[in-house]
């Protein structure tokens, strides 16, 4: 069992012993990787994804899980894990021990915990997926013996009629409330106070609300109208921005880098263009002159010597803050925390349907929103398919299928 009060400085003590050792799965042969220990082996297969941020951090986060059960259930190194071990840890996923969950802290705190609430069946399918695919590439690195994760069969799941959750998008009613000139996300962002060039914005200060809220804004936009991801939406550049000559100036295009390192062209309105000028204003940059620095960036500073150090902050104001990007982690809790204000705010017009709604919407949810819409507009799949980076055009047509509004308008037509 996990104790209430065990520190990760002693689970990774205690890590560095167990998995020092060779089990019985080791294969003592030729090995193709570089690896004395368990843990070297590990981050010998990590490394193939550092410069896939969001594969590295979610592989890494399901090893780091399953070693320190390893470590502290069963005391037996990772090169000893055979099948009875896999099937006690995929029944152990499936009912995780109270004393194994905390809230998000830093991996150091003594409050940190290796969950952060029960997992869903589909979780606890792709924890014993990722880790039969790590273990599977151990044995093609000859590390070791056998993969025991192949006689363990995935948990079971059931099959959702709309598997990429595109329920979870803004219904077009809400999203019209939010959007519109003289909406929800213009009024919340009013106001007539500036920030000077350079000036640090503490979050307790009277600048940090309409801020963060015009960050917000930008991001939902960007993200709501161009299908972005929010990795995407954090690794979008200025330099890459430019407006359409056909149109005159009302369509701009956006070349993003996807999933798999691959290009594409998004197009955005101009309300998405002067929602990022704002931004670009409360940075103190001029958004005409065409900087190489990212479209978002972070502008609200925490008072912590973390943050001190990483927007090099001297004498009262944030040098290359403006350049820096936001990571996808910080634009989430940003378009989150804005979200989920716009919620509570009793001024604002809106239903206790769609405050809960917004309760709950997530930055991906603008992805879904704006893929649903414009499926229900009627874009052929084909355009679709290239505004949102699918691969599969089957991908895509889940958003036709699952698009409810056309669904019940279709069914209308045969009962008339």
């Amino acid at each position: 069992m996990f104790p209430v009060t065990y520190e990760f400085s002693e689970i990774a003590h205690q890590l560095n012993i167990v998995m020092a050792e060779p089990g019985v799965n080791r294969n003592a042969g030729t090995c193709l990787i570089d690896a004395i220990t368990d843990l070297d082996a590990t981050k010998e297969y990590l490394a193939r994804f550092r410069n896939k941020t969001k594969t590295y951090r979610s592989y890494e986060k399901e090893i780091s899980r399953f070693l320190i059960w390893c470590t502290c259930c069963r005391q037996v190194a990772l090169s000893g894990v055979l099948k009875n071990d896999c099937e006690a840890y995929k029944d152990f996923l499936a009912s995780i021990p109270p004393s194994w969950i905390g809230h998000p802290v830093k991996r150091g705190s003594p409050k940190w915990r290796p969950f952060a609430g029960q997992l869903s069946p589909d979780s606890q399918k792709y924890a014993v997926q990722t880790l039969r695919h790590f273990f599977q590439w151990l044995v093609d690195a000859r590390y070791l013996h056998g993969n025991p994760w192949n006689m363990v069969l995935d948990p079971n799941t059931e099959q959702s009629d709309e598997p990429l959750m595109v329920e979870k998008a803004i219904p077009s009613e809400l999203w019209e409330k939010l959007v519109k000139r003289d909406g929800i996300l213009h009024k919340i962002c009013h106001s007539d106070l500036k920030l000077a060039a350079g000036q640090i914005v503490r979050p307790r200060s009277t600048l940090a609300k309409p801020i963060q809220y015009r960050i917000a804004r930008a991001a939902i936009l960007l993200m709501g109208f161009a299908g972005l991801r929010r990795e995407e939406a954090c690794g979008a550049s200025r330099t890459h921005l430019k407006p359409v000559i056909e149109t005159h100036g009302e369509l701009w295009e956006l070349r993003v880098l996807g999933k798999r390192s691959k290009w594409r062209t998004v197009y955005l309105p101009s309300m998405v263009i002067e929602a990022l000028k704002s931004h670009w204003e409360d940075r103190g940059l001029d958004f005409f002159d065409v900087p190489n620095h990212p479209l978002l960036s972070p502008v609200v500073v925490p008072n912590t010597p973390a943050a001190v150090e990483k927007h090099l902050i001297e004498n009262g104001s944030a040098h290359n803050l403006a350049q820096r990007p936001f990571t996808p982690d910080g634009l989430y809790q940003v378009v989150k925390a804005a979200l989920h204000r716009m919620a509570s705010d009793k001024n604002l017009d809106l239903s206790q349907a769609e405050r809960e709604l917004l309760r709950l919407a997530a930055p991906h949810a603008l992805r879904h929103t704006f893929a649903t819409q414009a499926a229900a507009l009627g874009m052929p799949i084909d355009v679709l398919q290239r505004l949102l980076g699918h691969v599969s055009q089957a991908t895509t047509s889940l958003y036709v299928k699952a698009e409810r509004s056309r669904s019940i308008q279709e069914v209308q037509k045969i009962y008339a």
